[in-house]
């Protein structure tokens, strides 16, 4: 049986070669994006996208077994309102005589409609259904400047 013990989203994650320990880099909480209006331009509605990269590193342990453990999971990423913007779904293999595992999820962009709280939600499928296992939540602000604004 494989038991998740905890999820993080930063930015950036490195593991040392001599020791395995993973060092997160910029782990967030928040994301702030200034869109600034250009004379004649409209400010626009509806999906922006942001082209950040960014990771989300979850942590893993075998309970009770030696053998490999494989298991399904979905990551989905929602907005506000509990609308799915981007869905992640590999499979995780944890090799026999291994114990635990981290699993670096290296995501690309993300398209944001309003601010207000963002959901990273981590599940692992149990028979025909995924159950919920983590929910990441960051928040983010969008600041509509006018090109005024800045001088």
């Amino acid at each position: 049986m494989i038991k998740h013990i905890w999820s993080v989203l930063c930015l950036k994650s490195s593991v040392d070669n001599q020791t395995n320990n993973i060092s997160l880099f910029d782990i967030f909480e928040q994301l702030e994006v200034k869109i600034t209006k250009m004379e004649g331009v409209d400010i626009p509605e509806g999906k922006i996208n942001i082209g950040l990269s960014y990771e989300l590193v979850n942590y893993w342990v075998k309970i009770g077994s030696v053998g490999e453990e494989k298991i399904d999971i979905k990551i989905d990423l929602m907005d506000p309102s509990n609308t799915t913007i981007k869905t992640i779904t590999k499979e995780l293999i944890i090799p026999e005589n291994i114990k635990r595992m981290r699993e670096v999820n290296k995501i690309q962009g993300i398209s944001i409609s309003q601010s207000g709280i963002y959901w990273i939600s981590v599940k692992i499928k149990n028979g025909e259904n995924y159950e919920e296992k983590a929910n990441v939540p960051f928040e983010v602000i969008i600041n509509k400047i006018s090109k005024e604004a800045l001088s």
